[in-house]
C-alpha cells in the first residue's frame, strides 16, 4: 500500500526546513543561480536513483532513493548557506532545538499510539485508512503543537518562529 511510501517520503520531508530557508538566504543575497545548478543536479541524481531502484526494491525502494536524495538535497542547501552566507551553523542548531524535539515527541506519542512505522491499524477499506490518516495528522499535529509551545515557555519565551505565530494568531482573532 501507500502507507509506507508516505511514512518513508514523510522522514525526508522533515527536513525541508533547512532547505527552504537557505532558498530564501540565496534569493535574497541574489544567488539564484547557485540555487538553480543545485536544483538540477539534486532532480538528476534523484531521478537517476529512482530509475535504478524501482526495478529492484519496488515503489518503497524508489520512495527510499528519493527520499535519501532529499535529505542529501537539504543537508547539501544547508552547508552551501552557511559557507557562502557565512550563517552560523551553530546559531541554526541553536534554533532548531525545539522544533526538533517537538518532533521526536510527537513520533514518539504516534509511533506508542500505533500510528506510524507499524502495519497495525492501516488495514481496511480506503475510506477506514483515510479516517486513520486523519486521525494521525491531527494528533500529530496537536502533540506538535503543544510540545513546541511547552518547550518554549520553558526556554523563558525566547524571541523565535513560536513568538511570531503567536502574534500571527492574535492578529487573525482580533479581525475575526
Amino acid at each position: 500500500g501507500a502507507v509506507p511510501i508516505v511514512e518513508v517520503l514523510g522522514v525526508a520531508t522533515t527536513l525541508t526546513l533547512f532547505g527552504s530557508v537557505s532558498g530564501m538566504l540565496f534569493a535574497a543575497h541574489s544567488q539564484v543561480k547557485t540555487m538553480v545548478w543545485m536544483n538540477i543536479v539534486s532532480t538528476v541524481v534523484r531521478v537517476s536513483m529512482v530509475l535504478v531502484l524501482l526495478p529492484i526494491y519496488g515503489l518503497v525502494g524508489a520512495a527510499a532513493g528519493a527520499a535519501a536524495m532529499d535529505i542529501a538535497q537539504q543537508i547539501l542547501y544547508l552547508v552551501m548557506a552557511v559557507r557562502r552566507l557565512k550563517v552560523s551553523l551553530l546559531l541554526i542548531a541553536l534554533r532548531s532545538m525545539r522544533p526538533v524535539i517537538a518532533v521526536a515527541i510527537m513520533a514518539f506519542v504516534l509511533v506508542k499510539l500505533k500510528f506510524g512505522w507499524t502495519d497495525v491499524g492501516w488495514g481496511g477499506t480506503n475510506a477506514q485508512m483515510g479516517i486513520r490518516l486523519a486521525e494521525a495528522v491531527g494528533l500529530g499535529g496537536v502533540v506538535y503543537v503543544a510540545s513546541a509551545l511547552g518547550l518554549w515557555l520553558v526556554a523563558g519565551r525566547p524571541e523565535g518562529g513560536e513568538t511570531d505565530a503567536l502574534l500571527l494568531a492574535r492578529r487573525m482573532l482580533k479581525r475575526a
